[in-house]
């Protein structure tokens, strides 16, 4: 069977599982990492808070947003690629709450390539060159989904 995009719909599939095995395995990484640095006393709820975090760390937590999104987003993908190929009824996907992994992932990996731009930004963008991306992301959006005629 092949897809719209003329990929066959079973090599669709599995090139979105192995991507949402690894992403899984980019998050355990992680996260294993931040609570070591945690139970070293690296860092501490304390520090999140009232002072700027080493940049490993930052990257850390801008690394597991976008991973642990993607994860979201590939798993839903590669099910319902599945459930399609099989023959599985995949209308429930559509409903709620099932409905809305896709959009909860798309948010958290969107906070996590946020906070990897605000670590990588240059120092001669300001602290806030994250926030100017969103805005233009943001109004990118609603030009091309709001403004632009629908078809």
């Amino acid at each position: 069977m092949t897809s719209l995009t003329g990929i066959d719909a079973a090599l669709y599939e599995a090139i979105n599982l192995a991507i949402w095995l690894l992403c899984l395995g980019v998050v355990a990484v992680f996260v294993r990492y931040l609570l070591t640095e945690f139970a070293d006393r690296k860092i501490t709820f304390s520090s999140i808070m009232h002072r700027p975090m080493m940049m490993r760390h930052q990257m850390a937590i801008g690394i597991v947003g976008v991973t642990f999104g993607d994860f979201g987003i590939r798993l839903w993908t590669w099910y319902a690629n599945f459930a399609e190929r099989t023959g599985v009824n995949v209308n429930w996907m559509g409903g709620l709450p099932f409905g809305l992994l896709p959009v909860f992932s798309a948010l958290i990996e969107i906070a996590g390539l946020l906070c990897v731009i605000r670590v990588f930004s240059p120092d001669e963008w300001g602290n806030k060159a994250w926030l100017f991306i969103a805005l233009g992301v943001i109004l990118l959006q609603i030009l091309f989904f709001w403004a632009w005629p629908h078809v």
